[in-house]
């Protein structure tokens, strides 16, 4: 009998099954989001106030009238987005889309609904899950409209609203209108805005490139498939994963990474899909570097994400920068005589660069005597915002000979900041 020497032989271990879910993982995410959905309207961190004309994010308070947080604000949600998209492609849409969220809230009360009431037993159970679902879903449309509507006024507001349309008539039509497609959605669309109204999939499809994350069918061990359809039936949009790469209906939620781990992992075989930064065979996650595993593969994606940290700066630098107060002389208003004074009005735009409404004064000196200054007081100024306001300044006719104009200073403060204007005082050449 031969035998057979096997010392140079070099034996490839078997691949062991993954043990990582991702399904877990992507529910509790789901449900912080959730949380924090219904929690930043009640606090400091996030609040659009559409009635004080404010935004407030991280406790700063940027109002209508401070252009450049507006915009630097607008320009940071965006290009936090194309970063994600970029980077990790439709992980976005499966993980914590609020159409995605809405969509996986609304068939999982349905399957417990149905399994609770028994309804594959009878068609009369049936129609009562039904029932019951649809209430369900009635409800939570409800509080996504409450809670919706809490960014853009008052919490305290949008909870009573929708119950006393009287009083608040317009919050009550956010409420209910927003209530109103929350429900709609979750009844009969769902999963087809996502298939197919959806634009964020032609979107990725510009700025995604062959290193952004992907859920991907190994078609080089095709041969371990065994054609359960697993990765099908559990995929919640219904496409085939095996198709290819970047299909429009791919969200990237990872359901069929599990389902394929599931059934080939009973035969202690690893699954046929995973998330891969493109498609080369040789990219397996456990043989990247730490900066490839979270998607840093080169120097362009260094360069997407600096720009967050930046634009972060910039709204920092340009909040500490503003002048609590400021005050400039924009223009003149009507000069003219009666009751035996001198008025001459000036056009002053008043700037509150605080983070709070402040309530300004006005005082005025013609050649250093003090004078009378009209004007409407308090003058309410909301938060990084401006205000033009008319001030009329008044000295007894005559008293003042040569020249014909006088220095006036005209003293704008909160009483704890005070801004002067500079200008003149007409004193002779004025008509009665």
């Amino acid at each position: 009998m031969t035998s057979i020497d096997l010392t140079n032989r070099i034996i490839q271990p078997v691949p062991q099954p993954s043990k990582l879910r991702w399904h877990g993982w992507r529910r509790w995410l789901q449900y912080a989001v959730g949380v924090a959905g219904i929690v930043l309207p009640w606090t400091n961190i996030l609040h659009v106030d559409v009635r004080k004309g404010s935004v407030i994010v991280f406790g700063y308070r940027a109002s209508s009238g401070d252009g450049l947080a507006a915009l630097l604000y607008m320009f940071l949600a965006v290009w936090c987005l194309v970063a994600v998209s970029y980077l990790y492609g439709r992980v976005w849409c499966g993980w914590v889309c609020p159409q995605t969220l809405a969509s996986d809230f609304s068939e999982t009360v349905k399957r417990r609904i149905e399994r609770v009431v028994g309804a594959r037993k009878s068609s009369g159970r049936k129609k009562l899950a039904a029932v019951l679902w649809g209430a369900s879903c009635a409800v939570a449309a409800l509080i996504t409209g409450i809670v919706l509507t809490s960014y853009w006024i008052d919490p305290h507001v949008a909870i009573v609203a929708p119950f006393t349309p009287a009083t608040e008539p317009w919050p009550a039509v956010a409420v209910w209108g927003i209530a109103a497609l929350v429900f709609v959605d979750q009844i009969w669309i769902r999963r087809k805005f996502c298939t197919d109204v959806c634009p964020y999939g032609a979107f990725l499809g510009i700025v995604a490139d062959n290193n952004t994350l992907a859920v991907r069918y190994l078609t080089e061990r095709d041969d371990d498939c065994i054609r359960c359809g697993k990765c099908v039936t559990q995929c919640p949009t219904g496409i085939d994963i095996k198709n290819g790469v970047g299909q429009f209906g791919c969200i990237g939620c990872g359901e069929c990474v599990d389902a394929c781990n599931d059934v080939l992992g009973k035969r202690g075989i690893p699954g046929l899909i995973e998330y891969r930064y493109g498609t080369d065979p040789a990219r397996e996650t456990k043989t990247l570097s730490l900066m490839q595993q979270w998607g840093l593969w080169d120097a362009r994606r260094l360069g997407v994400l600096a720009v967050i940290p930046i634009t972060c700066g910039v709204l920092i630098w340009h909040s500490q920068t503003l002048q609590p107060l400021a005050a400039e002389l924009s223009g003149y208003g009507n000069i003219y005589r009666q009751n035996g004074r001198s008025y001459n009005q000036y056009i002053i735009a008043v700037m509150n660069g605080t983070t709070e409404p402040q309530s300004y004064h006005f005082a005025a000196s013609v050649n250093g005597e003090p004078a009378a200054a009209a004007a409407l007081t308090p003058v309410e100024v909301r938060p990084h915002d401006t205000m033009t306001v008319t001030v009329s300044v008044a000295q007894p006719t005559g008293m003042h000979k040569s020249p014909t104009s006088a220095p006036v200073d005209i003293r704008v403060t909160d009483d704890v900041h005070t801004v002067t204007v500079h200008s003149n005082f007409v004193t002779q050449s004025v008509r009665s």
